[in-house]
This record gives structure tokens, sequence and C-alpha cells, in this order.
């Protein structure tokens, strides 16, 4: 999206004030890695109990689900918050 404004992208890269597009795609990247060594590690370490449990899809969805519900809250609510700033009591201290 911020491709088609390049000057968009250059003001929040100078300011800092804005994520590249590169800092979104690093946690994707980084849980795709993360997930076959979390099942492999997990699994073994599972397998040392006398009762055993499968990992499968399931229990990696969950955990997707989990995590993205709690960050929807978290931005919600500092959008939310944002929202009911007066936006004069921000001019005021800039």
């Amino acid at each position: 999206m911020l491709e088609e404004f390049p000057e968009v992208e250059d003001y929040l890269r100078m300011t800092g004030s804005g994520p590249t597009v590169a800092e979104y795609e690093s946690p994707i990247d980084k849980a795709l890695l993360a997930w076959p060594l979390i099942w492999y590690f997990a699994g073994k370490w599972l397998e040392s109990f006398h009762y055993r449990i499968e990992l499968g899809l399931p229990v990696f969805m969950a955990g997707f689900a989990v995590a993205l519900a709690i960050a929807l809250m978290t931005i919600s609510y500092r959008i939310v918050r944002a929202t009911r700033v007066n936006p004069a009591q921000s001019l005021k201290y800039e």
C-alpha cells in the first residue's frame, strides 16, 4: 500500500514513526521457522511422559488464534484510547 506513496514511506522512515514492510514480514518469517523447531523439540519432550499426546496442526492453530486475539484486543484498545484524546491537548505539548 505504501509503495503507491513513496513520499509517505520516506517520511515515516526519516522520522522513525512507522515500521517498514520488512519489519512486518520479519515476525512472520520467524514464526514459520520456529513452528517446525517447536514441533520437533516439544514432540521429543512429550515422549518422555507416560501419557502421551500428539502435537498436530490444531494445537498450532489454537496458539495462532490466541496470539491473534491478544494482538487484535491490544490494537483495538490503543485505537479507542487514541480516538478519545483531545487533539488540543496533544498539540499543546508539541
